[in-house]
Parts: C-alpha cells; structure tokens; sequence
C-alpha cells in the first residue's frame, strides 16, 4: 500500500491516489476477486464489518470507476506475477470509518491484508495531505 501522483509533461503533480499492491509468491494460480477494507477490531463485530473498495477504471489516464469490478478486478496472478488497484485518497477512510486493514479477497475465499506499517505510513501522508489542502 503506497501513496502516488500522477505527472503529466511537467506539470505540477496531481491526482493523488492509494495503491494497493499484491504479489503471488505462490505455490498456484491465484484470482484476486475484490479490493477490501476493515475498519479497526472490536470484539462484538470482528467479522461483520467489511468494505468493498471501488478502485479507479484505468489509473492516471481514467479517474472513474466501475464499482468494484473496475481497475482490473478480478485479476488472475500466476505465481510470481503482480497487480497493483489505484483509489482516490480519501482522508475519510481514516477520519469517519476508522478503516485500518486493507488487502485483497481471493477466490478461494482468503483475504490478504497489507502491513499495518504501510497502513500507518499512508494514513499519515493522506491525513497531512489533507492538513495542508484545508491551510491553504
């Protein structure tokens, strides 16, 4: 999970964006199904509460999206092979709906979460993102 911008001919950067990047290390084929968010754990509701992620159509030159079926999505990874889904930064996942896990949900029904360290690093760089719009 990284924070991006988009560059176009020298131009200031714009667009920024959440990616969320998988890698099949294997030991088979793997199809990822669905972009997914978990807010933070509570014991009375560890498995209900589950987001689906919209990611965009075709990142930097397609800001819209699909739903969840756009970006790519599902994506069949062989083993060794990588995909990477690209979402608007939005300092509302973190301020209002406390989303803490993100990953991927496969076919065979596993769900593969990003390090809580990338979490931290991009919820930190998008809620300071945010800070500076609102300053200026």
């Amino acid at each position: 999970m990284s924070r991006m911008h988009t560059f176009r001919d020298g131009e200031i950067p714009s667009h920024p964006c959440v990616a969320l990047h998988a890698t099949n290390f294997g030991p088979v084929d793997v199809t990822l199904k669905h972009a997914v968010a978990k807010p933070r754990n509570r014991f009375f509701a560890r498995k209900f509460n589950l987001g689906i992620l919209n990611p965009y159509r075709n990142y930097p030159h397609d800001f819209e999206s699909d739903g969840p079926f756009s970006g790519g999505l599902p994506k069949k990874l062989e083993v060794g092979g990588e995909f990477s889904s690209y979402f608007p930064e939005a300092a509302e996942w973190f301020e209002e709906e406390k989303l803490s896990k993100f990953g991927y949900l496969d076919t065979f029904g596993r769900y593969h979460w990003c390090k809580k360290s990338e979490v931290k690093k991009v919820r930190a760089g998008v809620l300071k993102a945010r800070e500076e719009n609102d300053q200026t």
